[in-house]
């Protein structure tokens, strides 16, 4: 009788451990999307620069940057992972794009655009990424000065 006792405890106990030591937690891939101060940067011929902020995540940086349709860009360009100090700095053809990357920045991501003497609209996308969450930033050049 005592042994039995003993093992239902013992069974009882094991069980009650099991259960308690399971939390609750977002799933992979169930993260809250990023809140970006703008989606869509648009520049006339001239070029400029322009910013964005993530606001909701300590840390991000750029994953991808791309011309033309991401399931067929017309150029895609290689994110060395090194970077300047504190920031990721990609120069591109035509543009150059660069992100904080240290937690203890902003999350901004600057983009600055040559002039366009090409003739035609241009087209860049720069994907950000905190992690298992990504954005995309479209970035447009008219060929006209508007």
């Amino acid at each position: 009788m005592k042994q039995s006792r003993l093992i239902i405890t013992i069974l009882l106990s094991t069980i009650t451990i099991i259960f308690s030591s399971c939390t609750i937690t977002k799933d992979d891939g169930d993260w809250d999307p990023m809140k970006l101060t703008k989606q869509e940067i648009t520049f006339n011929a001239n070029g400029g620069v322009d910013s964005i902020r993530v606001n909701n995540y300590s840390v991000m940086w750029m994953s991808r940057v791309y011309e033309g349709e991401s399931n067929n860009p017309t150029k895609e360009y290689r994110i060395i992972n090194t970077a300047y100090q504190d920031a990721q700095v990609l120069n591109g053809d035509w543009f150059q794009a660069s992100a904080d990357i240290m937690p203890n920045k902003q999350n901004w991501a600057y983009i600055y655009v040559n002039k366009n003497t090409s003739g035609k609209d241009r087209q860049l996308t720069i994907t950000l990424t905190c992690g298992d969450i990504f954005d995309d930033i479209s970035v447009k050049q008219s060929a006209d000065i508007k």
